[in-house]
């Protein structure tokens, strides 16, 4: 596994993408030590976390501050030896340029938008807010696609912007979970649940997952099963 420059296609096996964990900065973030767990229950070698890592940090840094940061999050000692990083371009996330961060044996690849082989899959993930900036807005669009029988809009609108056709587009963004294996579309959910310590979120957390197991992907509630 490895990248050799920035354009390059980063190679995966088993791998859990993730979304809009919303971690403060400067805490201890539980929501990203439980998924980090559940990787590695599930074996996976990459970790691949589609944008809005962070809650409150979204202005310039360098990728060595960046570092700091995602320590201060109280990461458990054994991380996914790959764990790649597409922050949003719009709010919430560091802007910070492309590169790579290593965290003893792991390394922390950042992209705006990665592309990774999964077996004879090219998935392409990004945050998603390059087709609607607002996630509230992004949130409504999807919402009412699916009550008109059009789920995943929004990741269907993405997809084209890119000028993807045989590649897989997973992205975050709209809090909205789902998995279309014939338009190669999805989205892992969210994990956010409050705007502050007391005051709960709008949308409520859905604690999802889509987990690529070697041969096919899935949509997972790993607190349901753990």
């Amino acid at each position: 596994m490895g990248v050799k420059n920035l354009t390059s296609t980063i190679n995966c096996e088993k791998t859990v993408f993730v979304s809009d964990l919303h971690c403060r900065s400067g805490r201890i973030c539980h929501q990203l030590a439980m998924i980090i767990k559940v990787s590695h229950l599930l074996q996976a070698s990459c970790l691949v976390v589609a944008g809005d890592l962070f809650e409150d940090l979204h202005y310039r840094m360098s990728t060595y501050q960046l570092k700091f940061e995602i320590l201060k999050l109280g990461l458990p000692t054994e991380l996914p030896p790959l764990i790649i990083y597409t922050p949003s371009f719009s709010s919430h996330d560091p802007i910070v340029d492309e590169g790579s961060i290593n965290l003893g044996r792991s390394r922390i690849y950042i992209r705006r938008v990665a592309h990774i082989q999964l077996g004879d899959d090219e998935v392409v993930v990004a945050h998603g807010d390059i087709g609607i900036a607002n996630g509230a807005i992004a949130h409504l669009v999807d919402r009412v696609g699916s009550l008109v029988g059009r789920k995943l809009l929004v990741e269907e609108k993405v997809k084209e912007k890119l000028n993807l056709r045989n590649q897989w587009l997973i992205m975050g963004h709209t809090h909205i979970p789902g998995l279309d294996t014939t338009r190669r579309i999805g989205n892992p959910g969210s994990w956010k649940s409050a705007w502050g310590k007391w005051l709960p979120y709008w949308r409520k957390p859905t604690y999802s997952l889509i987990f690529y197991d070697g041969k096919s992907f899935r949509l997972v509630y790993p607190l349901k099963t753990i």
